[in-house]
């Protein structure tokens, strides 16, 4: 009966169109609610896999079931997404608003962040304040302080300072020495407070990154029981959770950890002979410069990208550095017993051991790194600064971490998540397979609003001059289209190369090149500025929504094909062999094309055209790359070289495919 009310709800003259404003009835998420609902329905484990076109309003249609299948089951719905922003739109904007449309009342929900974006009061005690002016200016310490003494929540997201800002992590909770139960401020603890209301919440809306680096961190799973899940924005599944089981190990861990021994815990050490503690801290002092010294070493001998393996291990030892942090354990000792009335002896035992741990974690990511012991089911390279790992293959930890126990029903849904009708490229990397999977058109009439033009380049990337030639290529077409583009570029090089290219003469447009300004004021100028052209490299793929006359065109460089070197993939060739081109490698640089595509058509009444410089597109058949593109007129072009050398975009007659 509930699955012809949520077809109800989604109709033309439903309880959403009646109360919702803005609403547009379509058929597409009234499809996708149903099935949302039936798999949570069944109770039965079921997986849906949907992949959703932009303008569907497929997060409507994922949490009105979440809703009333919560309520009428008394059970949870932990609701993923891949970043902070989609989490507080769908808590603090969506779901209050559909509860007040569906006169819905009382339903608990809310939002976890990451630690990282919780105020430590007990690091926010401890930092002084001459070391705080010394990490920003003295107004806006004294804005920190005074926010640090009335906030209620704790969270970042109430002050302006920007989450990079390295007062931030000065002050933020975090695993690294939290003193847990011995902590002074154990019952006021900000996150300690989130996670104790999210046990009452029925909905509660988290990130992959959160979820992954708990399920990753504690081994004991997720600290908010949770009975189904919803996987929102679900290509970034597989990304998100590499990067919680990654294992790194670096100098600044090493100075950071042993810093905060000598100057925070050993001083503090009152059993112990003042000598002993002298000799503790210089002890910790010796392991800081011998890190310091390794990894120094490495950056000399290792190429940067350095990939290793079963018979290519780091140069050198780290047992120099091994055998000096356990001569400082040593020295320092373990914590005397304390009765239960000696709060100060407690607390600064419990300050001791959080460190130890913290060193004995430095410890195991080094000799994980530096061993090379699981090549090729893990990674593990050299980036500039740090020593790397992280498993080849994901699928084992995914299912893992979402099905530590039996679930009700997982939901995974996503504008780029199948290849044409196809799921088993998703389902393979994330070890999640369907029982149910569906394909929902795109609301907009692409056919009519949208073309691809295929540009034949006639140079590969490697060949001399290809740089020069697409910065010709790419000026020509923004000049003709009135700037109002964005520009995708494959590689930081070119990305330079074709800014140099547009700003070489005045233009009646704004080049806007990515590093010059921070991202969201990139976007907020090419936004407003609707005649404007934002040069950007790969990673502008998502995260841009610019409908109408300020994007009516989207150029990409070449069919996104991963860099040869990358660490993930040499250490996969190695696993998977030849298979990983069509098993892997096309299938991903598909769905990074569709990403890229899907920037330009935003509302029913956007126009424009995708131009991809790439005539492989076309001529390579068998690679099947139009899979992936929406089925719209195609146009095939090519660059030939006119008498004064500059490159000219020719249509060839006759090429209108769809």
């Amino acid at each position: 009966m509930k699955g012809k009310r949520i077809k109800e709800i989604f109709s033309e003259n439903g309880i959403l169109s009646r109360s919702l404003p803005g609403f547009e009835y379509r058929p597409q998420q009234q499809a996708l609610a149903e099935s949302v609902w039936s798999c949570l329905d069944s109770g039965e484990g079921d997986i849906l896999l949907a992949e959703a076109p932009t303008g569907i309003g497929k997060t409507h249609a994922l949490l009105v079931p979440s809703i009333y299948w919560s309520l009428e089951n008394e059970k949870k719905v932990l609701f993923l997404t891949s970043g902070i922003p989609l989490q507080e739109q769908i808590a603090l904007r969506d779901l209050p608003e559909l509860c007040r449309c569906l006169g819905v009342e009382g339903l608990p929900f809310g939002l976890i962040k990451g630690k990282g974006n919780y105020l430590c009061r007990l690091r926010g005690k401890e930092i002084g304040e001459r070391e705080l002016l010394s990490l920003m200016e003295p107004d806006i310490a004294g804005d920190l302080f005074v926010w640090m003494e009335s906030t209620v929540t704790g969270d970042f997201s109430e002050i302006a300072i920007p989450p990079s800002h390295p007062v931030i992590s000065a002050v933020a909770a975090g695993t690294d020495m939290c003193r847990g139960s011995a902590c002074p401020f154990r019952d006021s603890c900000f996150l300690k407070k989130v996670l104790q209301q999210a046990q009452e919440w029925k909905i509660i809306v988290g990130n992959y990154h959160l979820f992954f680096s708990y399920s990753a961190a504690t081994g004991r799973g997720f600290p908010v029981p949770f009975d189904a899940v919803i996987c929102d924005e679900a290509h970034r599944l597989t990304e998100a959770a590499r990067m919680a089981a990654a294992i790194r190990s670096s100098a600044d861990d090493w100075s950071r950890m042993m810093d905060y021994g000598r100057t925070r815990v050993i001083p503090r050490l009152e059993w112990l002979p003042e000598n002993e503690r002298d000799d503790g801290a210089a002890a910790s002092d010796r392991v800081r410069r011998e890190a310091e010294r390794l990894f120094a070493s490495w950056k000399r001998e290792i190429r940067q990208g350095e990939v290793f393996s079963d018979e290519n291990t780091p140069p050198g030892d780290p047992e120099e550095l091994l055998e000096r942090t356990q001569e400082m354990l040593r020295i320092v000792g373990l914590p005397p017993e304390s009765g239960e009335k000696d709060t100060q002896l407690k607390e600064t035992s419990a300050t001791l051991l959080q460190w130890r741990d913290g060193v004995s974690e430095i410890v195991r990511s080094l000799q994980w790194c530096a061993k090379v012991g699981r090549f090729p089911e893990w990674a593990y390279w050299w980036d500039g600064k740090a020593l790397l790992s992280a498993p080849t293959e994901c699928c084992g930890f995914i299912r893992n971490w979402l099905f530590p126990r039996p679930l009700d029903a997982l939901v995974a849904v996503s504008a780029t998540i199948a290849i044409g009708d196809d799921f088993s490229f998703w389902e393979r990397e994330t070890g999640l397979h369907s029982t149910e999977s569906m394909v929902l058109d795109s609301p907009f009439r692409l056919g009519e609003q949208m073309s691809v033009w295929v540009v034949d380049m006639g140079l590969a990337v490697t060949d001399e001059g290809y740089d020069s030639q697409a910065g010709a290529v790419v000026e020509k077409l923004c000049d003709e289209n009135g700037g109002r583009t964005l520009v995708l570029l494959s590689s930081i090089r070119l990305m330079k190369a074709v800014a140099v290219k547009l700003r070489s003469a005045a233009r009646p447009y704004a080049v806007l090149v990515q590093g010059d300004l921070p991202r969201n004021e990139l976007l907020r100028r090419f936004r407003e500025d609707i005649s404007s052209v934002l040069v950007g490299s790969v990673s502008f793929r998502e995260g841009i929504d610019v409908p109408g006359e300020g994007l009516t065109q989207v150029i990409i460089d070449r069919i996104p094909f991963p860099y040869p070197g990358d660490p993930l993939l040499v250490t996969r060739r190695a696993l998977e062999g030849k298979a990983i081109f069509k098993e892997v490698i096309l299938p991903w640089a598909k769905l990074l094309l569709k990403q890229a595509a899907g920037r330009l058509i935003r509302t029913g009444s956007d126009r424009g055209k995708v131009v991809i410089l790439d005539g492989r597109v076309l001529s390579r058949g068998d690679w099947r790359i139009t899979d992936a593109l929406p089925k719209v007129p195609y146009k095939k072009l090519e660059v030939r070289e006119e008498r004064n050398k500059e490159a000219d975009v020719r249509k060839q007659e006759g090429e209108d495919r769809r």
